[in-house]
């Protein structure tokens, strides 16, 4: 029973955040070379029941405020069986990501998106991508 209901929920995020991806104004992932920072970050909500509501704040702040953000690429919201979730955003340089969280602190989509995380789990982490099909590449094979 416990599977069932683990795999009812699932299924049920996945077709949420489907239709989310598809309302998302974004940069098709083919295009994601033009990102110069990844910016992670690492919550629980402070209600897991609440994950319906969460989604619909979600999608929210992606349409109402990420997408018009310049220097935004790309947004993943993804989790895990054990209710973490990552936020994966993409950005075209880091002076981006710092104006854009200047005015998410007063942004009321930003704000009610933010109300639903348990702020004692968040870790925000930044990262530079790798071009992972230029290693190697004037190598021979071996």
């Amino acid at each position: 029973m416990k599977t069932l209901l683990s795999f009812a929920v699932s299924a049920l995020l996945v077709a949420c955040q489907t239709q989310i991806n598809k309302q998302i104004k974004q940069m098709p992932i083919h295009e994601l070379h033009k990102a110069n920072l990844v910016e992670i970050t690492h919550f629980q909500l402070r209600d897991s029941s609440q994950r319906e509501a969460f989604l619909l704040k979600a999608q929210h702040l992606s349409d109402s405020f990420l997408s018009c953000q310049p220097g935004f690429l790309h947004r993943t919201l993804t989790y895990s069986d054990d209710f973490t979730w990552a936020d994966i955003v993409y950005w075209t340089d880091e002076a981006a990501l710092e104006q854009a969280l200047q005015r998410a602190a007063t942004n009321p989509a930003a704000l009610a998106f933010f109300s639903f995380l348990n702020e004692a789990t968040i870790q925000m982490a930044r990262y530079r991508p790798v071009a992972l099909g230029h290693v190697g590449a004037s190598s021979s094979a071996r």
